[in-house]
This record gives C-alpha cells, structure tokens and sequence, in this order.
C-alpha cells in the first residue's frame, strides 16, 4: 500500500468511525420493546476494529513520513518537514490575502466644549494612513508563496503515489 492509499483509507475509517459512534450513541439505551435500528455491540465492535486499524495505518503513515525525504529547494527534508512546510505556506499565503492595505487621508469631525464660548466646538482632524507594503508587492510575495507550495505539493504527491508504508 502507498501513502495515497493509506490516505485514501484511513479517510474512509475516520469516516466508519464517525458513523459507528453516532449509532452507537443512539442505541446504547432504548425502550424495551422498541429495539434501535442499529445493535449497540455491533456497532462497538465495528467501531473497535475501525479504530484498530486507523491507529495502525496513522503509525505507519507517521513512519514512513518520518523516513521518507524528498528533494526540495536544493536539499533533502523528510516528508513530515515538507508536510508542516505546506500548513505553513498555506497559513502565510491566507496572511498576506489578508492584510488590509490603506493608503489613504481620512478627515473626521471632532467635538469638544468651549467653555470661552460656552458651546461645542468642530475640529476637523486630518489622518493620513500609509501601508509597509503596497498592493504589488503583497501580491508578488502572495504569488511566490503559491509557487513555491505548488513546487512542494507536487513533491510531496510524487513521494505520496510511489512510496510503500513502512511497518
């Protein structure tokens, strides 16, 4: 089995999962003459041997992601670095979308009283923002760090369809 497979698989347990703890929330009590529609302990036992094998394939998986390197950037990182690289680029890419930019002069009414005057008084208050960065800069650095996830993603499904677990 390749790591694509395994991911493939331990989807569909974690979804066995899911579905046998929910009937077996349901049918874990019952009226007495109105039985559920699903049998609490097979629902267990589907649910233990579900969870068995998930835990078995996710130790393998981390294994062999453990052990397994790929080139990237001119060196060689396992694939749990390059997989912790990914959530990291994703997370700096949705940053810089992120950021709001302004480079702008705002003029806001103020008000205070006068007591010379006796009566309120209008300031007007000029504040000028201005950004680190400008727009074409935020989306070069956006556009470099969706090259460079793309570049890593892609060596990561390489390794993904061509390497078996380990044991």
């Amino acid at each position: 089995m390749n790591i694509s497979e395994a991911l493939r698989r331990i989807k569909k347990l974690k979804g066995v999962v899911a579905q046998e703890s929910g009937r077996m929330k349901t049918s874990v009590s019952h009226l007495e003459n109105e039985p559920p529609a699903f049998d609490f302990k097979e629902s267990l036992l589907a649910y233990e041997k579900a969870k068995s094998e998930l835990v078995s394939l996710e130790g393998r998986l981390a294994k062999t992601n453990g052990v397994t390197t790929i080139d990237f950037g001119g060196k060689k990182v396992s694939l749990a670095e390059a997989i912790r690289q990914l959530q990291e680029l994703r997370g700096d890419i949705t940053l810089f979308k992120e950021l709001v930019l302004r480079n702008s002069v705002e003029k806001t009414k103020e008000s205070s009283y006068d007591e010379d005057k006796e009566k309120y008084v209008y300031t007007t208050v000029t504040q000028k923002w201005v950004s680190a960065i400008s727009e074409r800069e935020r989306e070069e650095a956006v556009n470099n760090l969706e090259t460079k996830f793309e570049a890593l993603n892609n060596a990561v499904e390489k390794a993904n369809h061509s390497t078996s677990l380990v044991d």
